[in-house]
């Protein structure tokens, strides 16, 4: 059976109004007119993080490009850097990578495998550049399946790129991930809204706090 998650694909347009591919188009043209050091590509959270105060006042700072879709999959995502959205005209120092809670109907292992899909795109684009990986944060209020879903992705990536018996040529030179889901989850196992409004997207508080050691890794990037 094949796994959706490493095959380049684009959204069906249900609501007609074609507002995935306008975006898709202002991100190709951003990629060719600007001088980013940064490259931000996911789904909601990442596109709702240039709304937030960490953006604003630490992230934005590094150069920064957000390329965020609300409802992206990893497979879209791995068709968006495929067709044009990483045709830079400046070097890029490095990319933040976060999809994969969109991909519901996915097992934890196809989701894995997409994401390294996508580590291998985009080093067939920006060839060594830095890839951030921040794990999938946990959903919903209370205890579900798609926490432990998202929790089996992280053991996965944290497993493949920071386990040096695992390491690939040409794949996990690079590669960080960064450990952003914890602290989210409360004693009695629930979210409070005060992280999550809805329990799957930050609150700003809740971007601070998750994002700042995003923040931290890139600014150690940056530096080197």
């Amino acid at each position: 059976m094949n796994n959706p998650c490493v095959i380049p694909a684009r959204p069906e347009d249900v609501v007609g109004d074609k507002r995935w591919e306008s975006m898709h188009k202002r991100y190709v043209t951003e990629a060719r007119t600007s001088e980013p050091e940064v490259v931000f590509i996911g789904d909601s959270i990442v596109q709702q993080l240039q709304f937030s105060t960490i953006w604003t006042e630490k992230i934005n700072s590094l150069h920064c490009l957000n390329f965020g879709i609300g409802g992206d999959r990893v497979e879209y995502v791995l068709w968006r850097i495929l067709n044009g959205e990483f045709e830079f005209n400046v070097p890029i120092k490095a990319v933040v990578v976060f999809v994969g809670t969109n991909n519901t109907d996915c097992t934890p292992h196809e989701v894995f495998e997409g994401l390294l899909e996508i580590v291998r795109a985009v080093k067939s684009k920006l060839g060594g550049v830095a890839i951030v990986l921040p794990t999938l944060l946990p959903r919903g209020q209370n205890p579900n399946p798609y926490r432990e879903r998202n929790d089996h992705v992280n053991t996965f990536l944290l497993d493949k790129f920071e386990n040096p018996a695992n390491a690939e040529p040409g794949l996990t030179e690079n590669v960080h991930v960064v450990r952003i889901h914890g602290g989210i989850v409360q004693g009695d196992q629930t979210i409070s809204h005060h992280v999550m409004h809805d329990y799957l997207h930050l609150t700003d508080s809740g971007y601070a706090k998750i994002f700042e050691p995003v923040h931290s890794k890139l600014m150690q990037i940056l530096k080197n």
